[in-house]
């Protein structure tokens, strides 16, 4: 899914994928070891990234094609 968005290059995705990334360094901070978190982590980025792709697709439906 990273993929896809890095090779979109656009505003909206570049946006989404920092998001992401703040999101899990935050989440392996206050959890500690990152090899016991790997599992919740990723399930976790996934629904965090579902549910910010519906609301850009619902704000911006020519912008972000998924």
């Amino acid at each position: 899914m990273l993929g896809n968005f890095k090779r979109r290059k656009t505003n909206s995705a570049f946006s989404l994928n920092q998001y992401v990334m703040k999101t899990n360094s935050l989440i392996v901070q206050k959890k500690g070891s990152t090899a016991s978190m790997n599992g919740k982590v990723s399930c976790l980025t996934t629904t965090i990234y579902k549910k910010i792709v519906d609301q850009l697709c619902a704000k911006e439906p020519k912008k972000l094609i998924v």
